[in-house]
């Protein structure tokens, strides 16, 4: 890639002219007079050149040579785990490749190159920056039959056919690993009969004992069906010097057994098997319709318009209301759940919903969903574009001198000027998400303003700037500021480590004991290159709380800094109590591209003593105090349930209960702490709390259910259940229910209610009588910022409901929502008054208004009601609160991190001024003590030298005289004592490290001890699990069950640029994510809009047609063609079904069905159905097909999973009936056929397959097979209906064995949909689609040519450069331009993959 600065008097350049033509180029950036583009040559080995309007641009294109390239093992490989929908684990090495120092332009870049690996399980490399590169191999899926000593062999390939094999050695000691001590299940009913799940996927648990301090497991299980799955999600919870006890949930839905096996030397034995029948929890939600209402208009505000949007639906089946519905406009999403939309219901609780919501009124091709789904399954309304205005018109925004202003580590203080033409709407940081609306404004206008605001992300990150009509410019690294003079902005921290050039890691102290006190400690190394002393390394320790209910991954982060005393560098850090014993894991991070985890330190940081306790506390033993019935002559009562709460090594601190009414949706949080222990019934290890409902007659009879838990102890390890639990697969490790998952019911408790003759009768909910609300307008960036709510309900005939209090939403624009909860000021027998406060958040709605809705009144005969923003303006009260921001007077908003040490203190707020002081009130002062800041921002004040204190103390400012509100600072103690041990002798207490220095090139690895002790894997005093020996337990017959459904690995984003730009997708962990109508691996594909094709009477099979005028514009100008007129190419596209066959368990066919005859049957314009049937071994099996072409884009379910269908796709679902396989072993294999064909007579034609997984959320295999630009797209789904349930289904390519077409400009592909052993039915759905590339299928290294272009190099995708050929140009003019260019060139390929990388950063 090279730079090109144009210069023209007529308004500069707007396109480049060359011979030859580019393949593609884009313009970066335009003034009055001068452009500069970004061009990709496509050269082949060898000198080249373009004539550019008169300029001649020469470039040499060197070959790679692969044999002289090697690689070096930096380090050690290393483990780490991550969960991103499933728990998963890897084995991570790093390499440095050597000999680039003969191509001296690549010493700091990469070299494009392939790797390929061949092992028994999946494996990825992953570029990292200097020719240094990182592979990752996936363990999450062992095969039992692994050998867990195999080397691996590499396969290094230059794309031009040649290659290199390099051989990893074995990761896994067959001498030194861990041996399984016990097993125990939870509850015991697991290990032989049926099993209903506690909540909804609240998964049953095992618990797994190793002779070893904590470290990873080896161990898989698998069911009779050869499913293999490695490394569920396990914690540690307990752990001494010899052993580690983990919990780890037992995902079994619909499968009847399960083998687990553990590592035995070099491969795996089986020591337990599992016979069980888990089925889900059943919650019954109420379903949104398809044709729920849905309406929008349109009101002006402020010179621009915005969208009010109503959502309404009604339920006519008796449903519980307690799951949430994620509501989506355009792309901004809430979820909530009863209260927020239900407006009323019946006495056979049948469900209306509405809410109002505000947007603007633009969308876009990239954001453009407006959907209300259940969050429970997915279900509802979704729809695309809603006549919102389309908003690509107008001029760009301009973004000037953006600044980034280093707070502390990767925290920066962002500033810039905008000129915005159609006004601010948001800022949205790429790497973090963060959005920042209006409120980030400084001074000026939404027009031509100054902003301010505070970025988290590693290096910084680049941001994205939107105006009203969602057109959006960047701002981020390598992109240029101004043309004259050249300037190029360079995000901060961006310095490249070297990993050799780390020298002389120690710390200050070893060996350490944390029982019961959280230690400081400080890390030492040098960086022997000489660098900027700002530069940051980030320490990142583990995270143990599991508080975060999310991810398990590293959230307490330190910071280095240079010490100019010892000359090295150091950072502070701290250790939290009883954590593991054993080698403490850790990670270095240099900046996004470069980090380093503490295994590969041949210094380790060791814990000597632990009371190791990272389970949170649980419910000991329960008692449900029931059984009272409640009538008009006892008229108040009492249940709920006594429990001995047990934490008997960290002690309980406090928690909360919600109980929730099954019948009218009451809702009661009890909230309590180690004061409310009932007296003389324990202490905070092992003692009773009382948790009581007082209720009142009339009322119903109806069950109350605990739905949420969340129990801490005192250092803040968290035990939690939710029957609705958050979407991670480890919220089950933290249930507080643990003991007693055998009774589905212990948190259920029955309150019988006689029948009142008048509530009773009563069949209208609560009426709204008053609702106002004072200001009606309010500014936002004063410091009066609380809005006061009074309101009014009345119910005649039952009365309102006491303890339940409804809740005032208030909604601005991008979904982003606001909760007043209310209290009761007076209520009687018919009416209830209530109140409620809020102070709105700094900036919060400015420039547009918030509207007001209220839910959650409820009566005493199960009625209850809400009001939307809809309702509140058709009954008359008041329902607009507007904003404004017209008084800039300073608000202290909040502080960065500081320690109990003291130091620097950054405050956040607004409005500040170079006259600003701070006012500090320490707890042993009187009087505030006065600082002058050393840095001032408009947002931000920094304060130095700070008082060491512990305890929390009190901030104020004063700017222009004006004193701004006070907040509480409260310190981050890095030595903290909750227990106090006495000190043990020297031998065994903390020492100060002596560690050796060493760089990280000479790394080394330890090894694991093998005790044979054993210990108790429980400090639970009373447990319902059982026990089971390691042998005998298992059956070795065979049973075919259902599969665990599976799910795509990682990938990297594809495609240049990344994804096909923001405009054709995005970046994921797990790829790229293509917005329609943009598919494919890279985003690079479009869906073509073809007529619908016509039907075949004969069979199943379908031909697409598209004739295309080459040279056109439908063509997408790839085929360079020079010639004034047009030529007319066909492309055909061939979808049939070839065959049944029945293969046995190596693969070898039992049985070959052909089809002959089929009968046809229309079922509407477009859908088609197909019968046909065969007898064998006296048994017939039919076989039905419906085809259904898509006109528009549709969003349909399949075996619970949503998919979308693109315009102009063809979906066939297959139906087959009872087979009689001759082995349970056995599969069928349903052979389809699919093929693509041009009648182009152009010598230049080629053609290319590729068979793979998505990156796209649906977990499908994709088949492409491409003539010239178009393209056959398949798409095969992972999973099946199969005898009613859904399961696992595997895609194979059938091209080795069945000898398909492969001509330049007609190809075909085999695919074999393998249905595993069922005894009733199975149902599959494929589908298919006709695709325009932006590239050729030349550019395929596997493409199929004729002999004229069989000489020449594949012309490479947009980025256009060609793997198997590494070049380097020499540019003769415009030297400048290019140099710049190589350094931008470098970070871009950072940039492309940073959003794959983040997700492993955060370890």
């Amino acid at each position: 890639m090279i730079d090109i600065l144009c210069i023209s008097d007529d308004g500069g350049c707007t396109s480049l002219n060359s011979t030859p033509p580019f393949d593609f180029y884009m313009l970066d950036i335009k003034n009055s007079t001068a452009s500069i583009f970004s061009i990709y040559p496509d050269s082949e080995i060898g000198s080249s050149s373009y004539n550019i309007s008169n300029y001649i641009l020469k470039l040499e294109c060197v070959e790679l040579n692969v044999d002289l390239l090697s690689f070096k093992l930096i380090g050690t490989p290393y483990k780490y785990s991550q969960i991103d929908g499933y728990y998963n684990s890897y084995i991570v090495f790093v390499y440095q490749m050597l000999g680039v120092g003969i191509y001296p332009e690549f010493e700091k870049t990469l070299l494009p190159i392939i790797l390929s690996f061949d092992i028994g399980l999946p494996c990825a490399w992953i570029p990292m920056y200097n020719n240094y590169y990182r592979v990752i191999c996936y363990l999450s899926a062992l095969p039992t039959n692994f050998n867990l000593t195999s080397p691996i062999h590499m396969n290094m390939f230059d794309g031009n056919n040649k290659s290199k094999i390099i051989d990893i050695e074995p990761f896994i000691s067959k001498e030194n690993y861990n041996i399984v001590t016990d097993f125990k299940v939870y509850p015991e009913t697991l290990l032989n009969s049926n099993v209903e799940l506690f909540g909804f996927n609240q998964k049953p648990l095992i618990s797994i004992t190793i002779n070893n301090t904590y470290s990873d497991i080896i161990y898989t299980y698998s069911n009779s069906s050869n499913y293999d799955r490695n490394n569920e999600m396990y914690n540690p919870i307990h752990s001494n010097e010899t052993h580690t006890t983990f919990l780890l949930p037992f995902d079994g839905l619909n499968i009847s057994e399960f083998n687990f096996f553990s590592q035995n030397g070099d491969h795996f034995s089986k020591f337990i098997s599992i016979q069980t029948n888990i089925t889900q929890f059943f919650f019954e939600t109420p379903q949104i319709p398809t044709n729920s209402l849905f309406n929008k208009r349109l009101f002006g505000y402020n010179g621009f318009q915005l969208s009010i949007i109503n959502f309404a639906f009604q339920d006519n089946n008796k449903k519980n209301a307690m799951a949430p519905f994620t509501l989506t406009i355009l792309d901004d999403s809430i979820s909530r759940a009863f209260p927020f939309g239900f407006i009323s219901n019946s006495l056979n609780n049948q469900y209306s919903y509405n809410v109002t919501l505000l947007s603007t009124p633009c969308s876009n091709t990239y954001k453009n969903d407006i959907s209300l789904l259940s969050k429970l399954d997915n279900s509802g309304i979704k729809n695309y574009y809603s006549n919102f205005i389309d908003c690509n018109g107008g001029k760009d925004s301009t973004i000037i001198n953006p600044t980034y202003n280093s707070i502390g580590g990767n925290t920066y203080l962002v500033s810039f000027s905008a000129n915005i033409p159609n006004k601010f709407s948001y800022v949205e940081v790429a790497m973090t998400g963060e959005i920042y609306g209006p409120e980030i404004l400084v001074s000026g206008d939404l027009y031509n303003g100054y902003f301010e605001f505070v970025s988290t992300s590693v290096n910084g990150a680049q941001f994205f700037l939107y105006d009203s009509y969602e057109k959006y410019v960047i701002c981020g690294d390598s992109q240029y500021k101004s043309i004259d003079p050249i300037q190029i902005f360079a995000m901060p921290n961006g310095y490249l480590f070297d990993f050799n050039l780390f020298q002389n890691f120690s710390f200050l102290y070893n060996d350490l004991d944390v029982r019961d006190s959280r230690v400081y400690n400080v890390l030492y190394y040098n960086y022997t290159d000489p660098i900027q002393r700002q530069s940051v390394l980030q320490l990142n320790g583990v995270e143990y709380d599991q508080n975060k209910l999310k991810k398990r991954e590293y959230f307490s982060t330190f910071n280095s800094v240079w010490n100019e005393t010892i000359k090295l560098y150091q950072v502070e850090f701290y250790i939290d109590a009883n954590v593991p014993t054993g080698n403490y894991p850790f990670s270095l991070i240099f900046n996004i591209l470069a980090y380093v985890y503490s295994d590969q330190l041949d210094t380790q940081l060791r814990i000597k003593k632990s009371n190791c306790d990272l389970q949170g506390p649980i419910f000991n033993s329960i008692i449900k105090n029931d059984g009272i019935i409640l009538d008009e002559n006892n008229k108040f009562g009492e249940i709920g349930w006594t429990m001995v709460i047990e934490d008997t090594i960290n002690g309980f601190k406090n928690g909360y209960l919600v109980v929730r009414g099954e019948m009218d949706q009451s809702i009661y949080n009890i909230t309590f702490n180690s004061e409310d222990l009932k007296f003389g019934t324990g202490d905070i290890y092992l003692g009773e709390y009382d948790f009581k409902l007082n209720l009142s007659y009339p009322c119903i009879s109806q069950t109350f259910m605990i739905t949420e838990v969340s129990l801490y102890d005192k250092l803040n390890r968290v035990s939690y259940f939710s029957i609705l639990p958050p979407e991670n697969v480890g919220s089950s490790v933290m249930n507080p229910f643990i003991n007693h998952l055998h009774d589905k019911t212990i948190n259920k408790i029955q309150l019988t209610c006689s029948k009142d003759p008048i509530a009773s009768n009563d069949d209208t909910p609560p009426i709204l009588t008053s609702f106002q609300f004072s200001p009606s307008l309010i500014d936002v960036g004063s410091q009066n910022r609380v809005v006061q709510f009074n309101f009014s309900a009345q119910d005649d005939e039952s009365g309102l409901k006491n303890n339940q209090y409804p809740i005032v939403y208030l909604n601005g624009i991008f979904n982003t929502i606001l909760e007043c909860k209310s209290t009761i000021v007076f209520i009687d027998n018919q009416i209830s008054n209530y109140t409620c406060s809020i102070n709105l958040p700094v900036g919060f709605g400015y420039d547009s208004p918030l509207i007001v809705s209220v839910y959650g009144f409820i009566n005493n005969n199960g009625l209850f009601s809400g009001y939307s923003t809809f309702h509140l303006i058709q009954f008359g009260f008041q329902s607009v609160l507007n904003i404004t921001n017209g008084i800039k007077e300073p608000n202290l908003i909040n502080n960065y991190e500081i320690s109990d040490r003291g130091g620097d203190l950054w405050l956040f707020g607004t409005a500040f001024g170079l006259d600003s002081k701070v006012y500090i009130t320490f707890i042993n002062t009187s009087t505030p003590i006065i600082f002058t800041p050393t840095k001032y921002f408009s947002t931000a004040l920094l304060i130095k030298n700070v008082n060491a204190s512990k305890d929390p103390y009190q901030v104020y400012v004063t700017t222009n005289s004006i004193e701004t509100n006070t907040i509480t600072v409260i310190p981050t103690i890095y030595d903290l004592v909750f227990k106090y041990h006495a000190p043990e002798s020297s031998s065994s207490s903390s020492s100060s490290s002596s560690s050796s220095s060493s760089s990280l090139s000479s790394l080394s690895s330890g090894s694991s001890s093998s005790s044979s002790n054993s210990s108790s894997p429980s400090s639970s005093s009373s447990s319902s699990s059982s026990s089971s020996s390691m042998e005998g337990i298992s059956s070795e017959s065979i049973n075919i069950t259902t599969t665990p459904l599976p799910t795509n690995s990682p990938k990297s984003c594809l495609g240049n640029p990344i994804c096909g730009g923001p405009k054709n997708g995005k970046c994921y962990p797990k790829g790229c994510v293509c917005f329609s109508p943009w598919v494919g691996t890279d985003c690079l594909s479009k869906v073509v809009i073809v007529n619908q094709p016509s039907v075949n009477s004969g069979s199943p099979e379908t031909e697409i047609i598209l004739p295309v005028n080459k040279g056109s514009d439908n063509n997408n100008n790839n085929d360079n063609n020079n010639s004034p007129s047009k030529i007319l190419v066909t492309y055909k596209s061939l979808i049939s079904i070839v065959s049944l066959r029945e293969i046995d368990y190596y693969g070898k066919e039992v049985l070959n069905k052909k089809f002959d005859k089929w009968v046809v049957t229309k079922l509407d314009n477009t859908t088609f159905l197909y019968n046909t049937e065969f007898q064998f071994d006296n048994m017939e099996t039919n076989i039905s097909v419906t085809i259904k072409w898509f006109i528009n884009e549709t969003q349909i379910m399949f075996s619970g999973q949503q998919l979308t269908m693109s315009p102009s796709t063809m979906k066939y679902t297959i139906g087959i009936t009872q087979y009689p396989f001759k082995s349970q072993l056995n599969q069928l294999q349903l052979v389809m056929s699919a093929s693509i064909e041009s009648n182009s007579t152009d010598n230049d034609v080629c053609s290319s397959r590729e068979f793979g997984e998505s990156t796209s959320d649906d977990n499908s295999n994709y088949l492409k097979i491409q003539v010239a630009d178009h393209s056959l797209y398949s798409r095969f789904i992972k999973r099946g209906i199969v005898d009613s349930n859904i399961r696992s289904i595997s895609n194979v390519l059938l091209d080795s064995d069945l000898n398909p077409v492969s001509e330049t400009n007609s190809i075909q592909s085999y695919i074999g949909i393998q249905i595993p052993y069922y005894t009733k039915s199975a149902l599959i759905d494929p589908d298919f689609s006709l695709l325009i590339d932006s590239y050729q299928a030349s550019s395929n290294p596997n493409s199929i040519c004729s002999k004229n272009n069989s000489s020449k190099l594949s012309p490479g995708k947009i980025a256009g450069i060609v793997v198997g050929a590494s070049c380097f140009f020499i540019v003769v003019v415009i030297s400048t331009i290019y140099i710049i260019k190589m350094k931008r060139q470098q970070k871009k390929l950072q940039t492309s993959i940073g959003r794959k990388l983040e997700e492993i950063n955060k370890l």
